[in-house]
C-alpha cells in the first residue's frame, strides 16, 4: 500500500442547494451527507472559505449543510 504526503479535504455540498436563499452566515459539518438538507451557494461558499482559511478536517470527507 502507497502512502501519500499530501493533506486534503473533501467537501460536499447539503442534498439540495436552496437557490432562492439568501445567506444566513453560518453552516453545519457533517460526516454524512443528507439528502434531505439544503444550503445556499453563499453559505457553502463561506464554508469552503473557512475551512481553506483554518483548516479543521484534514484527510476527511465531509457534508456541508445549512445550522
Amino acid at each position: 500500500m502507497r502512502t501519500c504526503d499530501l493533506d486534503w479535504t473533501y467537501v460536499a455540498p447539503a442534498g439540495d442547494f436552496d437557490h432562492e436563499g439568501t445567506r444566513a452566515g453560518r453552516y453545519r459539518i457533517a460526516e454524512h451527507g443528507d439528502p434531505a438538507s439544503r444550503i445556499t451557494y453563499e453559505d457553502l461558499a463561506i464554508a469552503l472559505l473557512d475551512e481553506i482559511e483554518a483548516p479543521r478536517h484534514l484527510r476527511a470527507a465531509v457534508s456541508v449543510r445549512e445550522a
